[in-house]
C-alpha cells in the first residue's frame, strides 16, 4: 500500500509493507526508495508493518522550495510531523528502522522523543560526525555558492576527485561514489536539496548516548566492516559513549547493507 501524508506545508510519501499493529518507521538511504525495505518482508511476524518513508528531496515528498536556502526543517518541525504519522497510522509507540542517511533521521527521532521509541535497528547510519564538508557546505553562505557553481560546472569537481584518488587521498570507492551519485545535474541538484533541508538533524550524541542507557529496548547498529562511507570505528566510537558494545555489529559488507544476508544478522 502506497500513500502521502500531508503535514502543514509538507508531504510525505509512504509505502507499507506487512498489515500488523506493531509498527516500524523506516527510512532510506540517499538517493534511495522506500521500498529498499521490502527485504525486510520475509522476517516480518504477522503482527508487524513497515511504514517506509520517502525522504524529503526524493519520490514524491515534497519540502517548500522557497524554504531550502533560509529554512530548512527543524527539529520541532520534525518532532510535530512523527506525531501526526503516529495519529494517522494510530499507534503510540513505534519501533525504527533507518540506513545510511536515513539512520540519521533515527537517531534524531529517537533523541526528539524517546518515550515514543521502542526497539532501534540502523545500518551504517549518518549523523554520528559532522563531515567538515558537509559543513562548509551547507552552513556557509560562501559554501552553498561555490557548491550552486560545482552543480553547473562539474568539471572542476571530478578532476580534483580524480586527482585525489591517483595520490592515494582519496579511496577507489569512494572515488566511484562521486561519480554515482554526482554524474547528473538532477543528482547534483538532489545533493543541495538534501543536504540543506536535513541540516539541523544532527543528534547530540552525548545526550543521545544517555538516552540509550536508560532505555530497557534494543538499539542495534550494523557497519560494514569494508565500508569507506560510513567507518565502523564511528560506530565503536558512540558504542564506547554508551558505554557497552553490544549495541554494535560489523558484517564482512561494504556500504550496501540492505541485502536479505545482513537482515537475517539483525536483531530487530
Amino acid at each position: 500500500m502506497k500513500g502521502i501524508f500531508t503535514y502543514r506545508a509538507l508531504k510525505i510519501a509512504y509505502v507499507q509493507i506487512g498489515e500488523g499493529s506493531e509498527t516500524y518507521f523506516a527510512f532510506h538511504g540517499f538517493g534511495r526508495k522506500p521500498e529498499d525495505f521490502d527485504v525486510f518482508a520475509k522476517q516480518l511476524k504477522a503482527n508487524q508493518r513497515i511504514i517506509s518513508f520517502s525522504l524529503f528531496a526524493h519520490g514524491e515528498s515534497y519540502f517548500p522550495p522557497e524554504r531550502i536556502p533560509h529554512e530548512p526543517l527543524t527539529t520541532e518541525e520534525w518532532k510535530g510531523l512523527v506525531t501526526a504519522l503516529m495519529a494517522f497510522f494510530e499507534v503510540k509507540k513505534i519501533h525504527l528502522l533507518g540506513y545510511s542517511m536515513g539512520g540519521r533521521v533515527c537517531l534524531m527521532t529517537l533523541q526528539l522523543m524517546p518515550e515514543c521509541i521502542g526497539r532501534v535497528l540502523l545500518l551504517a547510519p549518518d549523523g554520528l560526525k559532522i563531515n567538515m564538508l558537509y559543513r562548509f557546505a551547507s552552513g556557509t553562505s560562501i559554501g552553498r555558492k561555490i557548491y550552486r557553481y560545482i552543480i553547473d560546472n562539474p568539471s572542476l569537481l571530478f578532476r580534483l576527485a580524480k586527482a585525489l584518488n591517483q595520490m592515494g587521498l582519496l579511496h577507489d570507492k569512494l572515488h566511484r561514489f562521486v561519480h554515482v551519485h554526482l554524474d547528473t545535474k538532477e543528482k547534483r541538484w538532489q545533493v543541495h536539496d538534501a543536504w540543506l533541508f536535513y541540516k539541523n538533524m544532527f543528534p547530540h550524541l552525548p545526550s543521545l548516548a544517555k538516552i540509550i542507557r536508560e532505555k530497557n529496548e534494543s538499539f542495534q547498529m550494523v557497519f560494514g566492516k569494508f565500508d569507506t562511507v560510513i567507518k565502523p570505528k564511528l560506530g565503536m566510537q558512540f558504542s564506547q559513549m554508551i558505554g557497552s558494545q553490544q549495541h554494535m555489529k560489523v558484517v564482512d559488507y561494504g556500504h550496501r547493507l540492505m541485502t536479505q544476508d545482513v537482515i537475517e544478522q539483525c536483531e530487530w
